[in-house]
């Protein structure tokens, strides 16, 4: 269920597709991959914050398990003429 509001909320603000990855190696990771189609996208998508979209969020935090907050890493494709 959160699953399906997880990708639910991300593509209703834009995002051009979501996957939740499971980390084989260690079973209780899991890694939300949010495709955006511009970093200028990603940063309008992530300021759009609602109350829903907070309570979600902190929801979600409540599965993490370590002793500090989860760790949110970004990467950009790098795309060159062909």
């Amino acid at each position: 269920l959160m699953q399906h509001e997880g990708r639910s909320s991300r593509l209703r603000n834009g995002a051009l597709a979501w996957h939740l990855l499971h980390d084989i190696n260690q079973p209780g990771r899991f890694t939300e991959l949010i495709v955006d189609g511009s970093w200028p996208d990603h940063l309008r998508r992530f300021n759009r914050s609602n109350a829903v979209e907070l309570g979600l969020r902190e929801r979600k935090r409540a599965f993490h398990m370590g002793s500090s907050p989860p760790r949110v890493t970004r990467h950009l494709v790098e795309s060159k003429p062909v």
